[in-house]
């Protein structure tokens, strides 16, 4: 049973909406499992009738996901100069962000994203989940660090979210690649098993320079430096295809990294999509990314006493 309810989520998240009987025939489960269920997640809020249907006998409800109850947190966090600047976002799921509090620290520790939780815990509504978004090259394995510890101290789902994840299609096989640009390092993964495997920083790849100091201006060197990188990931991870997210894209410099990846890998490249996307694109995605970490809240226990008062102890800004 406590797969069913995550099931029927995302069966109204891909059609809509849903009667019982629909819902218990795409998900696999008997029409009185399902009603069951239903009824359980009205009662949380996760799910809401949306209207009635009728086949000529007794009009049957029609269910649509809500979206559940409390606040679903973003915390972005980004490298400015020698500070590293936090902001903590109410994010929805068109990605749209609503500004709930900024800090700035010289250094980040878990604890210091600790308190601006709590702070903004302390003016509104119970937290639903929170999605970390990095705008930093250098967080690469203090996301999932800071994610598990706001996950164990708030007792509600924390996820890290990549730009590369946050654009790349959830297809068995799919790896992406997103390339921030000038002084950024570009990061990826691929999606196995049902769920992301996170490369993280791909600054350990052999690339004639760093990506730090690539000029982008120079086509030769970049179409070297992109052909280079999807050759060594497809010979590490063998993927189906590979997305390329990045915003200084041309037809011309497209075809020639074509050309250069099926001369490395003599035929057996995998194919490539180049997506055009700048930052601010790919943070409206991230966004998305970071709603979506509060769908892990169904069936799951939400904090303590109905609410998200931190459980390791009080903490003060």
């Amino acid at each position: 049973m406590s797969e069913i309810p995550l099931k029927i989520i995302h069966a109204l998240q891909r059609q809509g909406c849903g009667s019982c009987a629909q819902l218990a025939t795409t998900v696999g489960v008997s029409r009185v499992t399902a009603h069951e269920v239903l009824k359980k997640l009205r009662k949380e809020g996760e799910v809401r009738v949306a209207g009635r249907e009728s086949h000529g006998g007794r009009p049957g409800q029609v269910y649509e996901y809500s979206g559940g109850t409390g606040r679903r947190l973003g915390v972005i966090l980004e490298r400015r100069a020698a500070v590293i600047h936090v902001r903590v976002e109410q994010v929805e799921a068109d990605g749209d962000g609503k500004l709930l509090g900024m800090w700035n620290y010289a250094a980040l520790e878990a604890q210091s994203l600790e308190g601006c939780v709590a702070e903004v815990m302390r003016r509104g509504d119970k937290v639903r989940s929170i999605g970390l978004i990095s705008k930093r090259t250098d967080v690469g394995k203090e996301g999932e660090k800071y994610s598990t510890h706001l996950a164990s101290v708030f007792q509600c789902p924390s996820a890290f979210v990549g730009a590369a994840e946050a654009l790349t299609r959830e297809k068995e096989g799919m790896a992406g690649v997103y390339l921030g640009g000038e002084k950024s390092v570009p990061e990826g993964g691929m999606w196995h098993g049902g769920k992301w495997c996170r490369m993280g920083r791909l600054d350990w790849l052999p690339t004639p320079v760093s990506w730090q100091q690539l000029d982008y201006s120079d086509h030769t060197l970049v179409e070297e430096m992109v052909a280079r990188l999807v050759q060594t990931i497809s010979c590490i991870a063998a993927p189906q295809a590979i997305e390329l997210h990045a915003a200084f894209w041309s037809s011309k410099l497209t075809q020639r990294i074509r050309f250069n990846v099926h001369s490395k890998l003599q035929g057996e490249d995998p194919p490539l999509r180049f997506n055009p996307v700048d930052a601010m694109a790919a943070g409206r995605a991230q966004r998305k990314a970071a709603w979506r970490v509060g769908d892990l809240a169904v069936g799951r226990p939400r904090g303590k006493s109905g609410g998200n008062q931190p459980v390791s102890r009080s903490h003060k800004d």
